[in-house]
């Protein structure tokens, strides 16, 4: 059986309509996008998966050939089938492989049930392709998904045994429940082995009958082990440790930690048979190392470097020495694992977007994504040791907006969805929302009037991730950021939804773009001197030019003309005025470095403690800071969360509103 998505599949019709003829990119995007305005990344996806689908290859097509500098035309070979047998709808086919095509003949014809079934002939046909492609690789098997899990709450952190037969997992957010359970599989009900609420990171000894694990208590988390038959724990070493792993050997124990010499969290080997500790890498200012894993063969221990606005892979050897970059992306992560062979490095990362799995070489190299388990939102994924199986977290998250008084009263619902929304930017006038939502099944940015009604999609970039949109300050333009596998730019599109234009095109990242107060100009953070500084473009075109040189990564205009920004990796909020920079005040903290309004209240940012999220003012000038009465709270960081109304009145944020997480089991995984 061959399934085809709903763009790919109009794609594949198009070009079917028009078989062994020339079709422009312009027209194939006009035809499968008609209401949207889109680049031609999103043509390319559907191109690339229907030749993926099919096994197809660009150098030597037998399905879809590139003209260079014009279009793609469909060169598979077409059969006619009558009128009456296109019963399958075009949304979405399940095709049976036929042993045999036939050269199309006779003239085309404009009836959409004829045309059903042309298409539905020459994917028959493509099929066939793949289907000869399929028998050269006989150990091929279709992967099945199926739960692990699925009880109320988050659970996570799986670990395989070293036969391959039982997980241990994390059990958290449903109260009187959390601990570790195992599971072995073909049994239904697992083992619960401890009931400690701050219990993570399990892992299996070399045995197969212990697990050590992280214990946090009010002071720091130190390893502990347990039977996988259940019983007391006893402590196998003092920490403070984060994200535990152990060596195939059962001897070396890897950790995040700090240690005397620096307060900075790297990554620790601990001997336990000498006792001995061992600081294997420590990242710069402002980032942290963590979730270490050892490689199969115990040579290399592969980690995350992150800072609050994301994360890269990193991979060290065991004996010491420089860390090697893996990934180059500083996005969002959520796990990784080693293949069973250690050749390539499995991982979750939301690089285009959405969170998905990815795979790339343990050398380095492109990550490719893995086409596969039909997964939400995937997060820590982990081989079995035989490599057919996987587990892999299926997170749930729902964030929606939310309005709020200044009067504190209960706050009001605007946008919402079962899926993700959120980067809300109002307008001037305060009467129109600008937000991103994967509600389309990619994040895009999307418009609604401020009680959330109208709702409509600008975008349709279909798997880049578009973020950080932003009103002009007429409420004609949204300027917005798209990230691609290269690099991010930035682009603008009238409030309507018609013409798209790119503003940036360096090969370097530009970022979290902002408005002028007169809207000639967007300021936006950008690496592409070598550091990030904020840079400043004429929206009506001529080069971008840096503003600052001792760091900047999002900056907007007070009322006085004077330049507010925030830096990377770095808390708090600076003003620029003449040429000099001072800091005014320590807020915002750092995963809230895009989280904040120029009102004519002040600066409206948040501060996050024990109690909760607390709306301040803060004075453009002197710094001072105001409380303010908003009801806010569970705001998504790491991006934007907030806007407001002009005076300051308002507010909408991002609220995350449901989190739930079970264990999906794949098998076979290839």
């Amino acid at each position: 059986t061959v399934h085809v998505q709903p763009k790919p599949m109009d794609v594949l019709v198009h070009l079917a309509a028009h078989a062994g003829q020339t079709v422009s990119r312009d027209e194939l995007m006009e035809a499968v996008w008609p209401d949207v305005y889109v680049t031609e990344h999103a043509l390319n996806r559907c191109v690339s998966q229907l030749r993926k689908l099919f096994g197809d290859d660009p150098r030597d097509p037998q399905v879809i050939e590139t003209i260079p500098k014009a279009g793609y035309r469909l060169i598979a070979p077409v059969e006619w089938l009558p009128g009456d047998s296109a019963a399958a709808p075009l949304d979405a086919l399940d095709l049976r492989v036929s042993s045999s095509s036939v050269p199309m003949a006779g003239p085309m014809r404009e009836e959409r049930p004829v045309l059903a079934a042309l298409v539905l002939a020459v994917v028959i046909g493509i099929a066939t392709m793949a289907a000869v492609a399929l028998s050269a690789n006989p150990g091929s098997r279709a992967s099945a998904t199926r739960p692990l899990t699925v009880v109320p709450g988050t659970e996570g952190q799986a670990a395989w045994s070293p036969e391959g037969t039982r997980v241990v997992y994390v059990h958290g957010g449903e109260e009187g429940a959390e601990g570790l359970y195992v599971r072995a599989l073909g049994v239904d009900t697992p083992r619960r082995l401890t009931d400690g609420p701050s219990d993570n990171s399990p892992t299996w000894l070399p045995d197969g009958e212990t697990i050590a694990f992280i214990r946090c208590g009010s002071t720091q988390c130190d390893v502990f082990a347990v039977s996988a038959s259940g019983g007391a724990v006893w402590r196998l070493a003092d920490g403070p440790a984060r994200g535990l792993s152990v060596s195939p050997d059962g001897r070396l124990l890897a950790f995040a930690a700090s240690d005397s010499t620096t307060p900075l969290l790297g990554v620790m080997l601990l001997d336990r048979e000498s006792g001995a500790r061992q600081r294997l890498t420590t990242p710069p200012s402002g980032f942290v190392d963590g979730w270490p894993r050892f490689s199969p063969d115990g040579a290399w221990v592969a980690f995350t470097r992150r800072s609050r606005a994301g994360a890269d892979l990193y991979r060290v050897p065991v004996p010491g020495g420089p860390p090697q970059k893996l990934t180059d992306d500083h996005r969002p992560m959520a796990g990784h694992t080693w293949a069973a062979d250690g050749r390539s490095l499995l991982f979750s990362s939301a690089r285009t977007g959405v969170y998905a799995l990815w795979r790339l070489p343990a050398s380095g190299g492109v990550p490719e994504r893995v086409v596969g388990p039909a997964v939400r939102d995937p997060g820590s994924p982990v081989v079995a040791p035989g490599g057919e199986r996987l587990a892999v977290e299926d997170w749930v998250f729902e964030i929606n907006l939310w309005e709020s008084a200044e009067d504190g009263a209960e706050p009001v619902r605007r946008a919402s969805s079962v899926l993700w929304d959120k980067q809300p930017h109002l307008s001037a006038d305060g009467q129109r929302l600008a937000f991103v939502s994967n509600r389309s099944g990619f994040t895009e940015v999307w418009t609604a009037a401020r009680d959330g009604s109208n709702l409509r999609r600008l975008t349709g970039f279909d798997g880049a991730s578009v973020e950080h949109p932003r009103f002009s300050p007429d409420g004609q333009y949204i300027v917005f950021q798209v990230r691609t596998e290269v690099q991010a730019d930035l682009y603008l599109i009238e409030a309507n939804g018609v013409p798209l234009r790119r503003l940036t095109t360096d090969e370097a990242d530009d970022v979290a773009p902002r408005w002028s107060r007169d809207g000639r100009f967007v300021y936006f953070g950008s690496n592409r001197s070598g550091s990030w500084q904020i840079w400043r473009k004429p929206v009506e075109g001529g080069p971008a030019v840096r503003i600052t040189t001792a760091g900047g990564y999002t900056a907007e205009e007070a009322p006085d003309g004077t330049l507010l920004l925030t830096r990377y990796a770095e808390p708090g909020l600076w003003r620029m005025a003449e040429g000099a920079v001072q800091q005014l005040s320590a807020w915002p903290a750092l995963g809230d470095w895009g989280t904040w309004a120029v009102t004519e209240q002040g600066v409206l940012i948040v501060e996050r403690n024990e109690e909760g999220v607390q709306v301040l003012a803060i004075d453009p000038v002197a710094g001072t800071a105001t409380p303010r009465a908003h009801a806010v709270s569970n705001l998504v960081d790491n991006e934007p969360s907030l806007t407001a109304t002009a005076d300051g009145a308002a507010v909408i944020t991002a609220r995350v509103d449901r989190v739930e997480a079970d264990l999906l089991l794949v098998e076979p995984f290839e």
